[in-house]
């Protein structure tokens, strides 16, 4: 799943082919929906939820490797939160 969530980034900051760039599509709508965002069969749900639920600053990190760090700490400050309970 992490990976799919660095293609999505990849693909919102145009650091990834143009052809798969074109996939991604974000819903600009009026109202809350559960996915925000088109995604390609490849790409599930979950994924789509994965990627929506990282805080904002996260999404729109300056760079690949900060977004892979701070991903990295939102998941695993996740899993510990379901593994004290």
């Amino acid at each position: 799943m992490k990976r799919k969530t660095n293609v999505i980034y990849k693909c919102f900051n145009k650091l990834a082919p143009v052809y798969l760039c074109n996939m991604f599509i974000p819903r600009a709508l009026s109202f809350v929906l559960r996915q925000k965002l088109y995604l390609p069969k490849r790409f599930s749900y979950s994924d789509a939820s994965l990627w929506e639920n990282l805080p904002e600053d996260v999404r729109t990190a300056e760079t690949l490797d900060i977004f892979k760090r701070s991903r990295n700490k939102c998941f695993s400050a996740s899993d510990s939160h379901t593994t004290n309970m």
